[in-house]
């Protein structure tokens, strides 16, 4: 067959209409089966997947930092888009289509990439994206109920389906033994099988396990140290707090040591990995009513601030949450939040922090952006927050007054030197329907009156919510899922 160049899905789909033996009796399914076969699977590049429901990119940033910081050139393809060189493309899916996967793999080879680094979705099994591609090591962080729905998995058993073919793709496997689901997962692997997990108080032993997990906040390092023991004998220092954190180092370094990469190199990586910009920044999410004392801990550990402010009026805070004294209480919190993070900090040198550029939140778009619309409204070079403060405030019904009192605080004190995030998704719930003054939403023009005292006030970074967000979807189930 003659080889032709496709950039699209439409035309992969009507190059192999043309070929003979395929009709329109194939199905979907069956074009996508071929297109995965068309292209050179590796390249000549030795693969990496990550799988999970979380963590996956944790993971990937931490192999990446490993594996470049011992002189290997590295290609990623991800949540993030494709990286080759530094250079970032973004992808409508976090695993694109095959022939999008095949036209990255050869431009890594002859950009001179050694290693591949790819996080494999649910989706992307479920598509036949991935067919064809024989993986040489392979991650598989955990698995709780996600992505189930009609456009999605029918259910929490075909989800687990999809995602353990992973360990009938790849020569080595590594899997996380504290997973609930750990027996599942490895029941039809074919692959050569290792374990990791977080030492717990039980008698199971994983082939590499981490133990004597330390917080650690001095002048010259904050983070966590751990000792890893089992067929990798070391001592780790992570530049980023967090207990899951180290669950994905734990997983890259195992890999790593898979590579025989020096021992030395992957404690350098691991430990600069903050400096690096490769991890993400730690955000304490909080309801604003904190001890000062308190904070003072954190201080060192905590990037972005995302407290709330709920109420200037002493009487509100009485009736709806019995503290009399939370906006005093909240004010004296706030002022040591910001003092330890500053003003916005974005990790794109070419914006100033001063005038940063306002980016719309996630929930403020509707519907499945393209690869186009993606690349427009989350550009290679668009400034994203690695220290600040943003303070939340939810819009009551019936209560304007209050809400402007807030905000006419925040900007006689902060100025621009903080984000405000303006929401208007109050939802009423059944335990508060005999509450006056909660028993009902808020209004699209009391929403409104709020947001034109925003622009009264002549306050630049402030977001504010558009849709009908006042839904029970957008309350989150708080039963520690995913934690």
């Amino acid at each position: 067959m003659k080889r032709q160049q496709i950039t699209t899905y439409e035309q992969a789909v009507e190059y192999i209409m043309n070929i003979p033996r395929f009709t329109t009796k194939n199905t979907l399914e069956d074009t996508r089966q071929f297109l995965s076969r068309l292209g050179e699977p590796d390249a000549g590049l030795r693969i990496l997947h990550v799988a999970g429901t979380n963590g996956k990119g944790s993971v990937c940033a931490y192999l990446r930092s490993v594996l470049e910081a011992a002189g290997k050139k590295v290609g990623m393809i991800g949540t993030t888009g494709t990286v080759i060189n530094g250079q970032v493309t973004p992808t409508m899916n976090t695993t694109p289509e095959s022939y999008e996967l095949h036209q990255s793999f050869a431009k890594m080879a002859e950009a001179g990439c050694q290693y591949m680094i790819m996080e494999v979705s649910s989706q992307g099994i479920k598509m036949h994206r991935v067919d064809g591609i024989s993986f040489d090591y392979g991650i598989f962080t955990n698995i709780s109920p996600d992505h189930i729905g009609p456009d999605e998995h029918a259910d929490f058993a075909e989800y687990l389906y999809c995602k353990s073919r992973l360990l009938n793709m790849c020569r080595i496997g590594l899997v996380n033994l504290n997973d609930g689901h750990f027996k599942e997962i490895v029941k039809d692997a074919s692959c050569r099988l290792y374990t990791y997990r977080v030492k717990e108080d039980r008698e199971t032993k994983a082939d590499f396990e981490a133990s004597n997990i330390r917080y650690v906040s001095r002048p010259d390092f904050v983070g966590t140290e751990f000792d890893v023991a089992g067929k990798l004998d070391m001592d780790v220092r992570l530049g980023i707090p967090g207990l899951f954190n180290v669950d994905n180092a734990l997983a890259a370094l195992c890999v790593c040591s898979f590579l025989g990469l020096p021992k030395e190199r992957i404690v350098h990586a691991l430990e600069q990995a903050r400096i690096s910009g490769l991890s993400l920044p730690v955000v304490y999410n909080c309801g604003g009513y904190e001890s000062v004392d308190a904070l003072q801990m954190l201080e060192g550990l905590v990037d972005i601030y995302l407290p709330d402010l709920k109420y200037a009026s002493g009487e509100l805070s009485t009736e709806f949450s019995h503290a009399a004294d939370y906006f005093e209480k909240a004010k004296l919190a706030l002022d040591e939040m910001y003092r330890q993070v500053g003003r916005p900090v974005f990790d794109t040198p070419s914006v100033p922090p001063s005038a940063p550029t306002n980016v719309p939140l996630p929930s403020q778009l509707s519907g499945q952006p393209s690869a186009a619309d993606a690349a427009s409204v989350y550009p290679s070079d668009t400034p994203l927050l690695r220290r600040g403060m943003i303070v939340r405030h939810l819009v009551l019904p019936g209560q304007v007054g209050d809400s402007k009192k807030i905000l006419h605080y925040l900007r006689d004190t902060y100025r621009d030197n903080i984000y405000v995030s303006v929401m208007q998704q109050y939802t009423p719930l059944p335990q508060v329907a005999h509450i006056p003054g909660l028993n009902r939403r808020v209004t699209e023009a009391e929403y409104q009156r709020v947001v034109d005292f925003c622009l009264r006030l002549r306050m630049e970074n402030v977001y504010i919510q558009e849709g009908d967000t006042a839904r029970e979807s957008f309350i989150p189930p708080f039963d520690f899922t995913g934690l």
